[in-house]
């Protein structure tokens, strides 16, 4: 299991509609906003390092995401 905590930076007025598009992606989960300086803290989930940097990758992509850069990441292996 992967776990990352990733800050996105988006426009002020933006930071609702970007938290529902973040809200909807498969293993984000959005735990802070702040509407006056358009920051947004959110969780990621993945299986595997691969997925992790392709969620970051999208949530780059997202519509009004100015910037999202992983601040945190946290690796343990599942035992079999």
């Amino acid at each position: 299991m992967n776990l990352s905590a990733i800050l996105v930076i988006t426009a002020p007025a933006e930071v609702n509609a970007c938290m529902i598009l973040l809200g909807d992606l498969p293993g984000i989960t959005v735990h802070h906003s702040d509407p006056a300086t358009g920051k947004i803290i959110v969780t990621q989930e993945a299986e595997s390092i691969d997925v992790e940097i392709e969620g970051l990758k999208h949530i780059k992509s997202l519509h009004g995401v100015a910037m999202a850069e992983m601040i945190y990441h946290y690796f343990e292996q599942d035992e079999a």
